[in-house]
């Protein structure tokens, strides 16, 4: 048996059992994407101990106090979080309550199972699978990586990625305040043929200007190579409203479909209209990535852009991601690459 098969045998399910999600934070807000598509998990509601999140909503489900539960042998609660600290209190808080639980990540991996296996093997070379495997197994015990499948270069750590390219579009989705715009500028040495940057939260726009006027004189680009808006990118032109991540500084703003405090109107487009013979694309856009690639499929089937595409907001994303890409273009080679000592930054690198 291959050790990926051995990894996802036995993971905890969730058949005829009521079902709780333990977490109502920044995590639970990027799973609700990965969670739409999966209509096999009802769940009740949100738990959460933060009285400020108490009696609201995610989506159409309520979040409440752990004292509202239906504790009884029918009751699963799935603990979404990110953590592993807060993971192992949250389980122990359950156990001394009496409570079943399991982690979010590997009741969603059991349940897709195939998908998974399928995904790992369509990676290309072997780094790659080892370090899906890596994640993979970190996601199911939510624990954080060790150093050894950790590196540097997030978005273009890979040759081909790297390359000048004089007649080179690069479009970045979720550029956040230009860094990775700038970090392309780099690894290209200034050679490309036009940068087209998104980015929906209003503070990061505008401090993405003025990095982006800093850039031009640096590098001598021109203005009309460098085109900036501040929309989201999903799989349907709409309004919907961009949310800040509390105290980070507008890092990991993500979208809803409905307004919250504190949220703003954002214009949400596809890329149908801006995908171009010789393309880059990179996305990093808090469980919109799958969205975005639904949105343009036909232009990728057309053009095959290479792309960077994070997989690591949701579960649901690590695997399908990867399958729905490699289904728009099968000649694509996938590559898999971690970025940073936590359950985030997880890269998948199209390549022709």
């Amino acid at each position: 048996m291959k050790k990926i098969e051995e990894l996802l045998s036995g993971l905890p399910a969730a058949d005829g059992r009521r079902l709780y999600i333990w977490g109502a934070g920044n995590t639970a807000m990027l799973f609700r994407e990965g969670l739409a598509r999966v209509p096999q998990l009802k769940i009740e509601a949100y738990v959460d101990n933060d009285p400020a999140k108490q009696n609201k909503t995610i989506g159409d489900t309520p979040i409440i106090s752990a004292d509202k539960m239906i504790k009884d042998e029918k009751t699963l609660v799935l603990i979404c979080t990110g953590q592993p600290a807060a993971f192992t209190a949250i389980t122990k808080q359950l156990g001394d309550m009496g409570v079943d639980s399991a982690n979010l990540e590997a009741v969603i991996f059991g349940l897709f199972r195939e998908d998974v296996i399928k995904a790992y093997e369509l990676l290309d070379d072997e780094e790659s699978k080892r370090v899906y495997l890596t994640m993979l197994e970190n996601r199911i015990n939510c624990t954080f990586p060790e150093d050894d499948i950790i590196i540097p270069d997030q978005y273009y750590c890979l040759p081909k990625f790297r390359a000048a390219a004089a007649g080179e579009t690069f479009i970045d989705c979720g550029a956040y305040v230009g860094d990775s715009v700038e970090n392309y500028i780099w690894a290209h040495d200034g050679v490309f043929k036009k940068i087209i940057a998104f980015e929906p939260d209003k503070k990061n726009y505008t401090a993405m200007g003025f990095r982006m006027e800093r850039l031009k004189k640096e590098w001598g680009i021109s203005d009309d190579a460098v085109e900036l808006y501040d929309y989201a990118v999903g799989d349907e032109d709409n309004t919907l409203y961009v949310e800040s991540y509390d105290n980070n500084n507008g890092l990991g703003s993500k979208m809803s479909a409905t307004k919250s405090s504190g949220s703003e109107e954002c214009r949400t487009v596809t890329l149908a209209g801006y995908i171009t013979d010789k393309c880059f694309i990179k996305a990093d856009i808090e469980s919109y990535e799958y969205k975005m690639l639904k949105g343009a499929e036909a232009q990728i089937k057309e053009h095959k852009p290479i792309m960077s595409i994070c997989i690591y907001h949701n579960s649901v994303d690590f695997f399908s991601i990867p399958l729905l890409v490699k289904s728009l273009v099968p000649e694509y080679k996938l590559s898999v690459r971690q970025h940073t000592y936590a359950l985030s930054d997880t890269v998948l690198y199209c390549t022709l």
